[in-house]
């Protein structure tokens, strides 16, 4: 399970839905959004809410993410929670790799449902290269 300093929360996922940049790919698309400077240009509407997140204290900023799988890729939520179970699994796992700084919601598209552990693995990671992410 992927850390829950590591997750966003609803205020984050709302800003960074707003002023992310996209970029699509076949099985997933992944919205990205720098959190380095939201506190001196006000990209939130609450300041407190980042640092509680980040956690701000002194130390350098972390990466955050969230996924969705709508009832699109499936009508069974045991299927999308599977797929964002696996996915914040293979996030962990790529977590000392990552830039820091960056909050990165993912959202899966329809035909990832039937990928397996290592292929969705493979995606994911590909994806954050292309992204300069990883």
């Amino acid at each position: 399970m992927l850390p829950k300093k590591h997750r966003i929360n609803k205020v984050l996922f709302e800003e960074i839905f707003k002023k992310g940049k996209t970029f699509p790919f076949k099985y997933l698309s992944l919205r990205i959004a720098s959190l380095s400077t939201p506190l001196e240009t006000g990209f939130l509407r609450n300041p407190s809410a980042l640092k509680e997140s980040l956690s701000l204290t002194g130390s350098t900023p972390i990466s955050l993410f969230a996924f969705v799988a709508s009832q699109k890729v499936s009508k069974k939520s045991v299927i999308r929670n599977k797929l964002k179970k696996r996915a914040r699994h293979i996030i962990k796992k790529l977590l000392p790799k990552i830039k820091s700084g960056l909050g990165a919601i993912i959202f899966f598209k329809s035909g990832s449902e039937k990928l397996t552990f290592h292929e969705l693995g493979k995606v994911l990671q590909e994806s954050l290269k292309k992204t300069k992410i990883l």
